[in-house]
């Protein structure tokens, strides 16, 4: 079965929504992609996946127009990726102070995300459907929001649990293993091709150039290429091994819990020889040593617990308060937009709600009591007038919202 016309043949436009319906049939009916969907990208396609790319600067935004306004460029690029031709530049390497930490970010040219998009969208196509509900990071409407509200609902008896981390797991996935996982499902030479391309890049360090070791890291196709790599080594087999435990995974960290403290100890140890087999890790920042639930585990920025005989999923308060603090010495501003964004990005429940609630109502007492000796008294009238211009209508939302809740 061949899904797509030969790329000599222009009688047929296709729409990315084609384009991609059509690899989804094909490997609905053959279980395998033969064919190659780069040899039907044309200018509509091009811009569409544009149009898709993350823009989080006023600088992306204006290059991303200009390079719009040049329908000369779009048919450029069609024609390299649809004619096999097309190669990868060179990724720019920049340091930036993230959580009181260096984090290295890796800008790539305009066009080679346009590539590494439809690449990525190819792989949802063929891939997505065989992960498991709790691998629920970079995936089509699935959100951390949605995994927290998983484990509330697939929590049974367990009493333990085990947080670990992959080390670097970017970095250090097999390049090798990852093209013959690819190639079970991928059969057009050329498609695997420009796959390999994108995962041979490099990068200009100190004016030198540097091969990226694993998957490009902030390349756009690096989530599902994670994901496809992570659960033909770890999910799947994790699975088959141990069929009773709930496994929750965000990326590169993991939640595990059982009803028995020792079946986390033996899970603990083959996950750390299967990762082990895969040259990962576990990361030494991360306790992991089997906790009972009652006493509280942090994760993605909740705080799961076991209260009686119900899973309680809250709010990791310390890690907000700590954030808001930062900002208020930095940024005043942007207080406002954090806040909201945060309430927005990790309300689910009543509990959620409760604790927004009486956190914001005992926000402008923390900051003074913590930033009252570090700021001057102007500084922190205006820390304060910010507070409390972003908490009064975030209040009364959620004085609504619990309401509600006592209503129901």
């Amino acid at each position: 079965m061949n899904s797509f016309n030969n790329s000599n043949d222009n009688s047929v436009s296709l729409t990315l929504w084609e384009l991609l319906l059509k690899v989804k049939l094909e490997v609905n009916s053959t279980g395998i992609l033969k064919s190659n969907p780069l040899e039907h990208l044309n200018i509509g396609i091009i811009y569409e996946l544009s149009r898709r790319l993350k823009r989080n600067s006023a600088s992306q935004k204006m290059e991303l127009i200009d390079w719009q306004k040049n329908p000369k460029l779009a048919n450029e690029l069609a024609s390299k990726i649809s004619n096999n031709k097309y190669e990868f530049g060179i990724a720019r390497q920049t340091t930036i102070q993230s959580n009181g930490k260096d984090r290295i970010i890796y800008s790539y040219r305009l066009e080679d995300k346009i590539v590494q998009k439809i690449i990525s969208l190819v792989l949802n196509e063929i891939f997505d459907h065989e992960f498991f509900s709790e691998s629920f990071a970079y995936r089509p409407n699935m959100s951390i929001q949605a995994g927290m509200r998983l484990i509330d609902q697939q929590y049974q008896e367990e009493k333990y649990c085990l947080k670990l981390d992959i080390h670097k797991c970017f970095n250090n996935i097999d390049n090798l293993k990852l093209i013959q996982i690819l190639e079970s499902k991928i059969k057009h030479p050329h498609f695997l091709k420009i796959i390999k391309k994108s995962l041979n890049t490099y990068t200009k360090s100190d004016g030198k150039k540097v091969k990226h070791s694993g998957i490009p890291q902030g390349s756009v196709h690096a989530p599902i290429l994670a994901n496809i790599y992570l659960h033909h080594c770890l999910d799947k087999p994790l699975r088959e091994t141990y069929p009773d435990i709930k496994f929750y995974r965000y990326a590169d960290d993991l939640l595990l819990t059982t009803i028995k403290e020792d079946t986390n100890n033996q899970i603990n140890n083959w996950i750390e020889n299967t990762l082990r087999s895969q040259n990962l890790s576990i990361s030494e920042k991360t306790p992991n040593i089997s906790l009972e639930l009652k006493n509280g585990q942090k994760f993605l920025g909740y705080k799961v617990r076991k209260e009686q005989e119900r899973l309680v999923i809250d709010i990791d308060q310390s890690k907000i308060i700590q954030k808001i603090l930062e900002i208020g010495l930095n940024t005043p501003k942007h207080l406002n937009n954090y806040l909201r964004s945060q309430l927005k990005s990790t309300s689910i429940s009543k509990d959620t709600h409760r604790s927004w609630y009486y956190m914001l109502v005992e926000l402008p007492t923390l900051i003074r009591r913590e930033l009252s000796t570090k700021v001057k008294p102007s500084s922190l009238d205006t820390i304060l007038h910010e507070i409390d211009s972003a908490s009064k209508p975030l209040l009364r939302e959620l004085s609504s919202q619990l309401l509600e809740h006592q209503i129901n």
